[in-house]
């Protein structure tokens, strides 16, 4: 069921068809409530802190500061001071507001995270990531530094474009999929990548809704499970080795994981 211009393009998910979505080059990110929106942290925060979001630029490049500053104490390895994405993602990591949202490669995951928690319907959103970055390459000068850098494979070298992608004084509007050359074990084990939005002063839908056919299901879906299908589905991605314990590897992803297998050995 299609709605209007004010909505993405929106279906039900039948379990039994959810390997049809599984597609090269696509996106997922799960989401237990359909009413909630595609909000980075840092949108969120501002909204919390009734911070206008127009200025959300200011802190972006504030935050980073202070996480820098200090992450040397926690940890081995220091990114290059010039490696805005990768800083960004260890961020993200350890919960502080960035522009990156969270999505993976894998549809199982995505609705893993989708029905894990939830009581009722929940929302598995789906983008066309080659869509996504030739629609956000296609806003820059042909050959650009910018254009190659959302159209070719991350390197090394290449990493610095970040910020005159993303941060410069005069943003553009788009959003599209991103990571940074090293990844961690968790974006790994979950298949992870980001979706970063041009311009940080609106909001995050808005990026995605200023690129062509945005509202086409060849381009983004908005799929809703049905809270009937819920144990089927835990079962289902649990026999793929898919739960809180295989995507969170440890003592706390183990024992975070048994809350799932209440109802199981209470039967």
């Amino acid at each position: 069921m299609n709605g209007n211009k004010d909505f993405f393009f929106i279906d039900i998910l039948k379990w039994e068809d959810i390997h049809s979505y599984q597609k090269k080059g696509w996106v997922f990110r799960g989401q237990r409530e359909p009413k909630w929106k595609l909000q980075s942290s840092l949108e969120r925060a501002c909204k919390t802190f009734k911070f206008p979001l127009k200025d959300a630029d200011v802190i972006e490049t504030q935050l980073p500061r202070e996480f820098r500053r200090k992450y040397f104490h926690f940890a081995g390895h220091i990114p290059e001071i010039d490696d805005t994405l990768e800083w960004l993602s260890l961020m993200q990591h350890y919960g502080a507001p960035t522009r990156l949202l969270d999505f993976t490669y894998s549809i199982y995951v995505a609705c893993y995270f989708a029905i894990e928690d939830a009581d009722n319907n929940s929302v598995v959103w789906a983008i066309n990531g080659p869509w996504a970055n030739k629609c956000s390459g296609a806003v820059f000068r042909k050959n650009s530094s910018q254009q190659k850098f959302l159209q070719t494979d991350i390197t090394e070298k290449n990493a610095k474009d970040f910020n005159p992608t993303f941060m410069s004084s005069h943003p553009k509007i788009f959003a599209c999929p991103v990571n940074p050359f090293r990844l961690n074990e968790r974006i790994i084990i979950q298949k992870g990548v980001f979706v970063a939005p041009g311009n940080v002063k609106i909001p995050f839908e808005e990026n995605l809704k200023a690129m062509p056919r945005w509202d086409k299901p060849q381009n983004i879906l908005k799929l809703i499970i049905k809270k009937e299908v819920r144990e089927k589905a835990l079962e289902s991605l649990s026999n793929m080795n898919i739960s809180r314990a295989s995507l969170f590897p440890g003592l706390e992803g183990f024992a975070q994981s048994l809350r799932i297998s209440v109802p199981k050995r209470w039967d």
